[in-house]
């Protein structure tokens, strides 16, 4: 999952660094590869905690705090892509 995820990432990433070669009629590419781009970051980040909570390791986060989280960041991944 992570490793995917960073290919992703890098993807979107370039289509994020240089916006100017998108035509103006095609702004729409950039609002997808933006949440492409979040989408990818979210699974990144939770490959990292899953990985932590298989591996036994002792700092791993609790449900209703990952739960949280979740809601927390997919709640911002919609409100940035609707523009609100």
């Amino acid at each position: 999952l992570m490793y995917y995820s960073v290919f992703v990432l890098l993807l979107s990433g370039v289509f994020l660094w240089f916006p100017e070669y998108v035509p103006r009629p095609d702004a729409w590419v950039r609002r997808v590869m933006i949440l492409v781009h979040e989408v990818a970051a979210l699974a990144s980040i939770a490959g990292t905690h899953l990985a932590r909570r298989l591996a036994g390791s002792q700092g791993a986060l609790n449900r209703v705090y990952a739960v949280a989280v979740l809601l927390v960041a997919l709640y911002m991944i919609f409100r940035s892509a609707t523009g609100r």
